[in-house]
């Protein structure tokens, strides 16, 4: 510490203990404000902390913040930021005037100071920001960070005469709030003419909409206006059936079975597909029901509902139909969604029975893409086993690079890796010799050495 810091902090304590309180004020002050007016960096810190926690008062506010136009960019920053910690909003109009006339690094300062200090008057110059390259990041956090009555209902007024890119922005911040009094606005947004817009609208209904947003998410996916749109409202259908861990997953699709049950036979139809994400016995028994059905769009639908199961209880059902399935189109489908799902972890299969299940999804195939895809979802199957089939892989040249990273996947879990050290260290030796990816070679090296990957992260 420098001798000019300790007489600092001397001069500071001597105060606190040995002047009558009203001087003391006045001169706590006072010697914050010199403090943190000094030349001295080490100095101003003092100061500065002062200015956060200790020197209390509405009086003290005003001064620190008169402070702000006497000080250099550097200083100003660091003295907003010490406002902005210490929550008084008597500081704001001083914030605002420097809002307003500066640039760069003093105008991101004050714009994050805003969010701690602003409340709902503040939302429409900050949601202005969003489209300012320059501002945006600052505005941000200042809107995610404002607090008091009616930020929500402010933010969710702004959407009304926004931009596109500021509507899709100001969708993200209602998530960032955990604004679940805004469910209203994203449903009207999902209707949005802007498909950027739409999209964003029903991710942020998969974050926030409870049970009861379950027959609306059902008419949005009917009213979908394109296949993007569609897919965004079923995987917010799916996040919301998921969302609470203390449902049993064959409850799960009870309150869209209970919608279903009001609609045309077209609609069912149609809603199929998103039942099929959500998973469970009551919605197989529907799904098995369509594609049993005369019904070519019926079993058509059906079967795209099972290709979008959630776990791997399918996986010998998605077998059977690939090696029945007559056209191409939906054999391709079919092994799509096994390899997908066959090597998800549950508590009802082992990782012999996945691998099993992976390995036929191999077998089915169509050519070299979908192969790639299962040798880089056996990662998620840690067995020696599963090393063992991958590695003659890298043998192959058109399966090579994804065989060795495959590899280095299983060898970064210890658990895998150190009972079986000698397999591991000869296919290590194996993906040093043939890949061609950097990281993957040197993550190679370092479990060859008894190390991680994010050990060797943090040693840097």
């Amino acid at each position: 510490m420098s001798r000019i810091l300790v007489l600092a902090s001397i001069s500071f304590a001597f105060l606190l203990a040995n002047c009558p309180p009203t001087r003391a004020d006045d001169d706590l002050v006072k010697t914050v404000i010199d403090l943190v007016s000094d030349k001295d960096k080490d100095v101003r810190a003092v100061g500065l902390e002062q200015v956060r926690d200790e020197v209390k008062g509405s009086e003290a506010t005003r001064r620190f913040a008169a402070l702000l136009p006497k000080l250099s960019p550097e200083v100003q920053v660091s003295l907003l930021a010490a406002l902005a910690e210490r929550g008084d909003a008597v500081a704001k109009p001083a914030v605002l005037e420097l809002f307003g006339r500066s640039q760069g690094d003093v105008r991101g300062a004050a714009i994050r100071a805003l969010g701690a200090l602003g409340d709902k008057e503040d939302v429409p110059r900050l949601t202005k920001l969003l489209d300012d390259a320059g501002n945006d990041k600052d505005a941000v956090a200042a809107i995610t960070r404002l607090h008091g009555e009616d930020i929500n209902a402010a933010l969710c007024a702004e959407m009304k005469t926004a931009s596109p890119a500021q509507r899709v922005k100001l969708l993200q911040l209602l998530v960032a709030r955990h604004a679940i009094d805004s469910v209203p606005t994203l449903l009207e947004a999902a209707k949005d003419a802007d498909a950027g817009v739409r999209i964003a609208a029903l991710e942020a209904l998969g974050q926030m909409a409870g049970p009861e947003g379950v027959a609306k998410l059902a008419h949005l996916i009917l009213d979908a206006k394109d296949l993007t749109a569609r897919e965004e409202a079923e995987k917010a259908l799916m996040l919301i059936a998921q969302r609470d861990a203390k449902v049993k997953i064959d409850q799960r699709a009870i309150p869209l079975l209970k919608v279903m049950s009001g609609l045309s036979e077209e609609e069912k139809t149609e809603l199929l597909s998103a039942l099929g994400r959500i998973g469970g016995e009551p919605a197989l028994k529907v799904i098995e029901t369509g594609l049993a059905d005369k019904d070519s769009a019926r079993r058509a639908a059906a079967l795209r509902g099972l290709c979008n199961w959630p776990d791997g209880s399918v996986a010998p059902w998605l077998v059977e139909l690939a090696l029945a399935a007559g056209e191409p189109a939906d054999r391709k489908l079919l092994v799509d969604a096994l390899i997908r799902v066959a090597p998800l972890p549950d508590k009802q299969r082992s990782a012999a029975e996945r691998l099993a299940m992976l390995k036929k999804g191999m077998e089915l195939a169509y050519g070299q893409d979908q192969k790639a895809i299962a040798l880089k979802r056996s990662s998620a199957i840690l067995s020696i086993e599963t090393l063992r089939f991958v590695t003659p892989y890298m043998d192959q040249p058109e399966f090579t690079g994804v065989a060795c990273k495959a590899v280095v996947e299983l060898a970064h879990h210890k658990e895998l890796r150190q009972p079986n050290e000698a397999e591991f260290d000869k296919a290590l030796d194996k993906v040093i010799k043939l890949s061609k990816d950097p990281e993957v070679l040197l993550r190679a090296n370092h479990y060859l050495k008894g190390e991680t990957w994010v050990e060797k992260q943090i040693k840097k």
